[in-house]
């Protein structure tokens, strides 16, 4: 049943050992996706991450919302505390979800638009730990 419910949502699977393929994937099918106006989530970090423990953030994102001309909507959580990632185990708790103001990519180069997400993502974080 989770194989079913996963195909519906059409991810778009990479593969993390061929980084130079995996971006042509996300920038062929997620514009692909954006043009059928489906929307696409994309985890910067590229996996889950220690709670405080900060990561480079991939240009994926910023690459695919300048090539299809559409603005990115930033989004942080920090699941991290009640589902950590290497374990199936999880805790109880609240999980805290943090919605900023759309990014606009008119006018802007990739460097400029991951720079403004990396920047507010990050501030957010350190806001809600």
């Amino acid at each position: 049943f989770f194989g079913w419910g996963l195909k519906m949502v059409q991810p778009i699977a990479i593969d993390r050992s061929k980084r130079a393929g995996a971006l042509k994937q996300i920038l062929k099918q997620g514009k692909e996706r954006i043009q059928a106006g489906r929307s696409v989530l994309i985890f910067p970090e590229g996996t889950r991450t220690i709670p405080g423990k900060e990561r480079d953030f991939n240009k994926g994102a910023a690459m695919l919302a300048a090539s299809a001309k559409t603005p990115i909507l930033p989004v942080v959580h920090n699941a991290g505390h009640v589902w950590p990632g290497r374990t199936w185990r999880r805790y109880p708790g609240t999980i805290t979800v943090v919605i900023g103001s759309l990014i606009d990519v008119e006018g802007k180069d990739t460097n400029q638009i991951h720079e403004e997400m990396e920047t507010w993502m990050r501030e957010t974080m350190r806001k809600h730990p």
